[in-house]
């Protein structure tokens, strides 16, 4: 009954040449028997920083121009404040690319939710279940218009969550937060 599936490619080892046209060619296989079927492709895990990034960034702004759909920055150290200066001029180029851009932030701690909503062209964060325990930061993502993307059970195997019934997922929804 999946209307949206979302595939999420690794930076490091996830563009490769024709991917994409190999990507579209599978939904394509999957609406022939469910015609209401919608398939969009990412690359997740980008970071300045980290050692290949650079290269990924490349490919990922290559393949917006075969459908990519978007990029996924994940600051290094994650639960840490870090400088986004960089990633920001990498999410105006792709903002530019027609890509959409999430932030993974705010797992394990309320560290850069505040500097991924300024990501240009930010549209989701991953996560920031921090966010919940704070009502400027949810303040804050309520007047940028983000939606929150999340995988419940994986927060609570994580430990950002500690267990369903006390996922912030419902409070973010109360405060309005799609």
């Amino acid at each position: 009954g999946a209307v949206l599936v979302e595939m999420r490619f690794g930076a490091k080892r996830g563009m490769r040449p024709g991917l994409i046209s190999l990507f579209r060619e599978a939904e394509d296989r999957v609406r022939e028997d469910y015609p209401a079927f919608h398939a969009e492709a990412l690359v997740t895990g980008l970071w300045p920083t980290r050692p290949g990034m650079q290269e990924a960034f490349e490919d990922s702004l290559q393949a917006a121009e075969e459908g990519l759909a978007g990029i996924d920055f994940i600051p290094i150290p994650y639960d840490e404040e870090v400088d986004w200066t960089e990633a920001y001029g990498w999410a105006l180029r792709a903002r530019d690319a027609g890509l959409g851009i999430s932030a993974h932030v705010g797992e394990f701690s309320p560290a850069n939710i505040e500097a991924g909503l300024r990501l240009p062209g930010v549209s989701r964060l991953g996560h920031a279940v921090y966010a919940a325990k704070d009502p400027t930061l949810l303040d804050q993502m309520l007047e940028a218009g983000v939606t929150v993307e999340c995988c419940l059970t994986s927060n609570v195997v994580l430990g950002a969550a500690g267990s369903l019934e006390e996922h912030p997922i419902a409070e973010m929804a109360r405060a309005g937060i799609p």
